[in-house]
């Protein structure tokens, strides 16, 4: 008898699959404003004979904005980890949590796109002015998004326009 019951169990298993219908397609844009000093050094190196920023990690939280000008529309907060892993690269893993934007209630309310990619500097630690990262997941109505980030400095300042483009796969159990 529990044979019989473990193999309807088993076939039931193998006929309910998840089949995934078509993958919606979303794009925005904000900037990310750095505040000077706003990161935290939160760990580094063994060796205290390293030079520069290799083995050094920081924590940040900045604000994401409409526009340049710091004072405009608040679109959500970006947070997360950077891990020197030379003096011309950094990993970087972060978290984009979103304000209640566009349709009140929609998708992007209070969801999160989480974010990683390796950030690349001049060999005098600059920022180069365009970066590009990945989205490898999310919560909320953005869960199991994947796409890219793509970073374009604002002139001289300290923000950052940040166009991302990413997909979520509508799936239905069959």
């Amino acid at each position: 008898m529990a044979r019989a019951n473990m193999l309807l169990l088993v076939a039931g298993c193998v006929m309910l699959a998840a089949v995934c219908i078509e993958a919606a397609n979303f794009e925005f844009q904000f900037v990310e404003q750095i505040a000077p000093g706003n990161e935290i050094r939160s760990f580094g190196p063994k060796d205290s004979n390293e030079d520069g920023e290799k083995a050094n990690g920081y924590v940040y939280s900045n604000v994401a904005t409409e526009k340049v000008n710091a004072n405009s529309a608040v679109y959500g907060q970006v947070g997360g980890l950077t891990f020197y892993t030379s003096n011309t690269e950094s990993e970087e893993v972060f978290s984009i949590k979103f304000a209640d934007i566009g349709a009140k209630g929609g998708r992007f309310a209070d969801a999160e796109l989480h974010c990683r990619g390796v950030w690349t500097y001049s060999d005098d630690g600059k920022d180069h002015s365009e970066q590009e990262l990945a989205i490898v997941g999310g919560s909320y109505g953005l869960a199991n998004a994947y796409g890219t980030l793509k970073y374009t400095r604002s002139g001289d300042s300290n923000a950052w326009t940040v166009k991302g483009s990413f997909q979520i796969d509508d799936c239905v159990l069959a």
